[in-house]
């Protein structure tokens, strides 16, 4: 097609939800001991129950700034009400997100939000590998190259509010030694 300048040029655009889910994870979100799935894209989290056998939808993010390149499950504690999963988020904006239930206003609302690095979009950056601690005390991360940290994470009751911290970060720079 030929373009001319006194022409004008129509773009065709269709606004959909973006469906190729890049990160999943398993946990008792919304309603305790129940088992339901958490679907992440780029910018967007789907939250389904699958305790009865099929894919039932309970709550949808779509306003998500930045693009997630990796989500997991932190267990609840056992003494820790109410007991409920959190979703850990790593995004190419630099930052680690621990999300919570919010049965108010039934959304996911942030509890951590943690600077790691500036950007996200370095091979040296750890957010694309991770590993929970099956207890919810630690979080492993790692990058393609160099950076390894972990963060250990600590619940506190103050106030008989029962909050979560995530320490300063332990960096693993060489192998077989830990830095503190």
């Amino acid at each position: 097609m030929i373009i001319q300048d006194n022409e004008p040029y129509l773009y065709n655009l269709l606004l959909q939800k973006q469906l190729n889910y890049t990160g999943i994870c398993t946990g008792s979100f919304t309603i305790p001991k129940n088992y339901q799935i958490c679907l992440s894209t780029g910018n967007s989290l789907d939250i389904y129950d699958i305790s009865n056998g099929k894919f039932d939808p309970i709550l949808s993010i779509d306003n998500i700034n930045s693009t997630i390149t990796s989500i997991g499950t932190i267990n609840p504690q056992k003494n820790i009400e109410p007991q409920l999963a959190k979703i850990l988020i790593l995004s190419d904006s630099g930052n680690i997100t621990i999300l919570q239930f919010d049965p108010l206003n039934n959304t996911m609302k942030p509890i951590i939000i943690e600077p790691l690095k500036r950007s996200g979009m370095r091979r040296t950056a750890p957010l694309y590998h991770h590993t929970i601690d099956p207890q919810g005390k630690f979080i492993f991360m790692t990058a393609f190259s160099k950076f390894t940290y972990m963060y250990t994470i600590d619940y506190t009751n103050e106030n008989g509010i029962n909050q979560m911290k995530l320490s300063s970060p332990i960096g693993f720079t060489k192998e077989d030694t830990i830095i503190s």
